[in-house]
């Protein structure tokens, strides 16, 4: 027996190193974001894809493999796969070949197939990575529609002027053919009508990065000169650097914003009533109208329009009215806004005799709405020929009308305020006749308490005084208490006579307001009153007023007073008397005492004629003093209130107009 030992380790390395390169590329392979399928030359039969190839086609990789690529089915033109393989024959690659894909769902792609020759196993394969760029078309036919549908001026040039594109908008606006703009530069077309315009925009972009609403003047190809506002912004393409241009004509906008100005310069200087007659007349001249007026609606229902201003035929026109219904104003005042009928408006509104009467041709009117948005007329522009410049007419009316419709606004309300100031003075005099009336008849009923009054007063108290000095032994027991009852009460009403005479000047005297040294007054006032004496009485501060003084002196009377009878049982009376600036020009100023107080629930009735919180047989007086100083300081444009709590005493605070030196 006879036998052969081989050494397989080399053979098994080299094989072991071949799987783990092939192992190593198929890893690489299946990395790939970029899909990728490899086919053999001679039948294209697929021997490999990646995972990118399958979420690209939506193909599972076993469907693919073994199989020829033409039978895949994928290929909307087979003849394209075939013209590729060709070319990789003769060049052994090709780069971004356009070509397009049925996906497995129906949906058709557009691709970009790049395709090189490679040997494996000794034999030719194909390794085909195809881009798709659907997308990308899809949105470079967009941005092709909006550069050639744009309304505004689109010119795509090179850093040195020279034109690459441009677009419709380019075309009318220069007058330039767009076969002779492009590979044209420039200073060749002569579109700026400054050069040096065009350095200083170039500059500006070059130093800014952008260029925003330059404004400069081109020349069209017809040598009319048009105002423009220009904007450019740089771009690459491919390795050359590019400019975009953006040309809008602002020339139409220009011409209306200089007659608009016209217009508001002429009417500014014109007084509130000529207003209205020299915008129409104005208007008319900058639009070359031949009827231009201003109306206000006017009828119960709004329903007719009377004219306050009119200009036709170059001169002031007869005012005149017209029924809204039928006329194209009757749109205008429904919707509220401006309306123009460039022309055939006579055709469109037969029954309008005022169109018909002037041969109206265009039309243009605006509503005037008052400050709530409710109509109030219309501003109204006509042509006896076709309007050139609608847009013009439009503009004109809908700045002009706003002032047009305050002007009305105005006169409106100046006419209301002149009858409503007519009827204020016939009322004023009839309530000064009215008040007149009652201040005799008051001064009747003075005069009837001060004498009629007194005289039976006096009488029953004389008698009363006989009857006790001749017969006072007879009047010993119960019938002198009634007595002691009629002398006390007669007394009483004496007082309260007395207190409403008081009240009655009060109200009546006539003001003689002058600066007051209140600390002065305050202890006059003091000095006359006993209770004082018995008193622990503390001033404070005291700002000077501007008052009328006797009046004044008699709040203080009567507020020291009730503070120094209320407070006599306390142990000891204390009162305290101040003030302070209390803004708004006034001073105000209090006096506390520690008496009895009283409920606050009551407050209502201190400053009420004879009203009263104590007992007359508690605490004497008439319940009229605080009605008094009340009248007195709501007559010199001041307050008086109080706060108070049962056992607590009280605090009066009362304001008047503060001295010059507070007030300033």
């Amino acid at each position: 027996m006879s036998g052969v030992v081989l050494d397989c380790s080399a053979r098994k390395a080299l094989e072991a190193r071949a799987a783990r390169i092939e192992q190593r590329h198929t890893a690489i392979l299946e990395a790939m974001q970029t899909p990728l399928i490899v086919s053999r030359r001679r039948d294209g039969v697929v021997v490999a894809v990646n995972r990118a190839w399958e979420r690209e086609r939506g193909v599972p990789r076993e469907r693919v493999l073994g199989r020829p690529g033409t039978s895949i089915g994928h290929w909307c033109d087979p003849a394209e796969r075939e013209r590729i393989v060709r070319a990789v024959d003769e060049r052994g690659a090709v780069s971004e070949v356009p070509a397009r894909i049925r996906r497995t769902d129906g949906t058709v792609r557009d691709m970009r197939i790049s395709c090189v020759a490679v040997e494996l196993d000794g034999e030719p394969h194909l390794v085909w990575t195809p881009r798709d760029v659907t997308a990308e078309l899809a949105a470079e036919r967009k941005f092709a529609t909006l550069f050639a549908t744009s309304p505004v001026a689109i010119a795509l040039a090179t850093a040195d002027g020279r034109h690459l594109e441009v677009n419709d908008a380019w075309e009318r606006m220069t007058g330039i053919a767009r076969e002779r703009a492009l590979g044209a530069r420039v200073a060749e077309l002569g579109i700026w009508a400054e050069p040096a315009e065009r350095v200083e925009a170039l500059a500006r972009l070059q130093a800014d990065g952008a260029l925003a609403n330059f404004a400069a003047r081109f020349r069209r190809a017809d040598g009319a000169l048009l105002d423009a506002l220009v904007s450019a912004a740089p771009l690459e393409l491919g390795s050359e650097r590019c400019v975009l241009w953006v040309w809008s004509d602002v020339t139409e906008q220009q011409v209306h914003q200089r007659l608009l100005v016209e217009v508001a310069r002429a009417v500014s200087p014109a007084a509130a009533g000529a207003f209205l007659e020299e915008l129409v007349a104005r208007l008319a001249a900058e639009l070359r109208a031949d009827a231009v007026f201003v109306g206000e609606l006017v009828g119960p229902a709004n329903d007719r329009v009377r004219t306050l201003a009119v200009w036709r035929d170059g001169a002031r026109g007869a005012p005149f009215d017209y029924a809204l219904a039928g006329s194209p104003c009757e749109r205008v005042v429904e919707d509220g806004e401006t309306t123009v009928h460039p022309f055939g408006v006579r055709a469109r509104f037969p029954r309008d005799e005022g169109l018909a009467r002037l041969g109206a041709e265009g039309y243009a009117g605006a509503a005037l709405l008052d400050s709530r948005g409710a109509p109030l007329g219309v501003l109204v522009a006509v042509s006896r020929r076709p309007l050139e410049r609608p847009a013009l007419w439009r503009t004109a009316l809908e700045i002009f009308a706003a002032r047009a419709a305050a002007e009305i606004e105005r006169a409106r309300l100046e006419a209301e305020l002149r009858a409503l100031a007519a009827s204020l003075e016939r009322r004023v005099a009839e309530r000064t006749a009215s008040l007149e009336a009652a201040n005799r008849e008051l001064e009747s009923f003075t005069y009837s308490v001060s004498h009629d009054l007194r005289a039976p007063l006096r009488a029953i108290a004389g008698f009363a005084h006989l009857l006790r000095e001749d017969f006072g032994a007879a009047f010993a027991g119960e019938p002198g208490r009634y007595l002691a009852r009629i002398e006390d009460n007669a007394l009483r009403l004496g007082r309260l006579l007395d207190a409403l005479l008081e009240l009655s000047r009060s109200g009546r005297a006539a003001l003689h307001p002058r600066p007051l040294d209140m600390r002065a007054m305050v202890q006059s006032v003091l000095a006359e009153l006993p209770e004082a004496q018995q008193a622990e009485v503390v001033l404070g501060p005291l700002p000077p007023a501007r008052a009328d003084a006797s009046l004044v002196r008699q709040v203080w009377v009567n507020l020291i007073a009730n503070a120094l009878k209320f407070s006599r049982d306390a142990r000891p009376p204390r009162v305290e008397i101040g003030g302070a600036p209390a803004g708004a020009g006034l001073v105000e100023y209090w006096v506390r005492d520690n008496g009895v107080g009283f409920d606050m629930r009551y407050s209502a009735k201190l400053f009420g004629v004879f009203q009263r919180l104590h007992s007359a047989a508690e605490f004497e007086g008439s319940g009229a003093g605080l009605a008094i100083a009340r009248r007195i300081v709501e007559r010199h444009g001041g307050r008086i209130g109080a706060e108070s709590a049962p056992g607590s005493g009280a605090t009066f605070r009362f304001t008047l107009p503060a001295g010059a030196d507070q007030a300033a």
